[in-house]
């Protein structure tokens, strides 16, 4: 679940996101309809941008 701690508060570099599997799953397909909504993505690259979206969502709060 996300942390709604500090609702209201602007997020800074040192600040984490902590997202539940479940979050994940939704957040990738969110962002991936609303890309393939907007650009032409040919049917064989879908599997790698949602796999993409999802590592991508998956690092958020870990160190660099």
């Amino acid at each position: 679940m996300m942390d709604v701690e500090n609702e209201g508060h602007a997020m800074d570099e040192t600040d984490s996101v902590i997202l539940s599997r479940a979050e994940e799953v939704s957040l990738t397909a969110n962002i991936v309809s609303a890309y393939v909504s907007n650009n032409p993505v040919p049917a064989q690259n879908l599997g790698d941008l949602i796999h993409s979206v999802h590592e991508s969502l998956k690092r958020l709060g870990h160190a660099a």
